[in-house]
């Protein structure tokens, strides 16, 4: 009797953890729900390319915070934020839109974006997974994103996996 009502403790408290994790967002979105999103909002994502073009001295934009490729501290004096807050408004109704809860990351040398749809963990033991746009890049640059220095259709590695979405497009994952 004891052992049957210690299994079913275990069950119970064991999904309570699967279901706790699900609805908290422990698992990012699927491949397929990613590529949906972008199928439906792809004009959304050009236009995030667009002005990231533009806005070129941010390397990072988050709903929270912004970082220029020449000052990473925060917070800043809104004058050195990088963008007014109606340009930052714009970029925030895009990543709400679209569903990138970590905003962007951009190279600081050459055009290539990191579109953040999710993320948990900590850098380096954590992971990260959304969009990544592949414009101009520069070879050999430290900062470039695999596959826009693989040009593969896709790959599944240690480290990071990507799969080509549409010309320039991948789902990305770093792991």
């Amino acid at each position: 009797m004891i052992q049957l009502l210690k299994k079913s403790v275990f069950a119970r408290v064991g999904l309570c953890c699967v279901l706790c994790c699900v609805c908290c967002g422990c698992v990012g979105p699927s491949d397929s729900t990613l590529t949906h999103r972008f199928q439906q909002n792809q004009k959304d994502f050009e236009t995030i390319v667009a002005m990231s073009n533009e806005d070129a001295r941010l390397i990072r934009i988050a709903p929270t915070f912004t970082r220029l490729d020449d000052d990473w501290s925060w917070p800043r004096p809104q004058a050195k934020w990088g963008l007014t807050p109606k340009r930052w408004d714009e970029y925030r109704g895009l990543f709400t839109k679209i569903g990138l809860s970590g905003g962007m990351y951009r190279s600081q040398h050459g055009k290539q974006l990191f579109l953040v749809a999710y993320s948990s963990g900590m850098m380096g033991r954590g992971v990260s997974l959304g969009y990544a746009y592949c414009g101009e890049s520069i070879p050999g640059n430290p900062d470039s994103l695999p596959p826009c220095m693989d040009h593969k259709e896709s790959y599944d590695g240690d480290k990071y996996r990507y799969q080509k979405i549409a010309a320039n497009w991948y789902i990305f994952e770093e792991h």
